[in-house]
């Protein structure tokens, strides 16, 4: 059986706390053909979950999202995001997992929460989606239950790289395939992390199927 969630009362969050160095300006607000980043992820990951919020510690940040910040200070990175999306989700559900997304992708696929939840997990194994050979660490189901591993593990300065962690727990990887648009094929997991991408984030939404926008 699946992770003991469904899409009814997944709770989900995107991170947003990173320091965009290569964007060089805030890539939740960063603009994409009229709307934020998040935005963006937002109204794909709205349909799939039972509450979304956002990770943010930037206080001006506007969302009309529940904005939850690190407990973990001295940014401590994205594990430190995760945990508190752990925190965020025992709070408004009894879902094992939590569904995390960063804020700069904003193709993520429609049916995203579906197949993640449908592979054979328990509540303690990591469910991370996969593309082009790629797995993407921050996108897919984290299990709450390792709120405190991650916590102890960050309590050492020296540990913050996401995938050691992940090499010490069990998981499981969903593939997703390209997008066919009339640009080329898509990652659906495409990172916006330069200007550069964001130039070809614009090209790709108007090379989309109309169908998938």
């Amino acid at each position: 059986m699946g992770p003991t969630a469904t899409p009814i009362d997944l709770p989900g969050v995107i991170l947003a706390g990173g320091r965009s160095r290569r964007m060089g300006a805030d890539k939740a607000t960063t603009m994409l053909a009229g709307r934020t980043l998040l935005d963006h992820v937002a109204n794909r990951l709205s349909p799939q979950v039972g509450n979304l919020a956002v990770n943010s510690n930037d206080t001006p940040l506007v969302t009309h999202l529940p904005r939850i910040g690190d407990s973990i200070t001295d940014y401590a990175g994205p594990l430190a995001g995760i945990a508190s999306a752990m925190e965020f989700a025992r709070q408004v559900s009894s879902s094992s997992h939590v569904l995390i997304s960063p804020t700069d992708t904003p193709f993520l696929p429609a049916d995203l929460a579906q197949r993640l939840l449908s592979v054979t997990a328990d509540e303690k194994t990591v469910v991370l989606a996969r593309s082009l050979g790629r797995v993407h660490p921050v996108v897919g189901l984290w299990p709450v239950a390792l709120k405190e591993a991650i916590e102890h593990w960050l309590s050492a300065p020296d540990n913050r790289k996401l995938m050691l962690f992940i090499e010490d727990h069990v998981r499981v990887e969903v593939e997703f395939q390209a997008l066919e648009t009339t640009y080329g094929p898509l990652d659906p997991f495409f990172n916006v992390n330069s200007p550069d991408d964001l130039a070809r984030a614009e090209i790709y939404l108007k090379a989309l199927p109309h169908d998938i926008k």
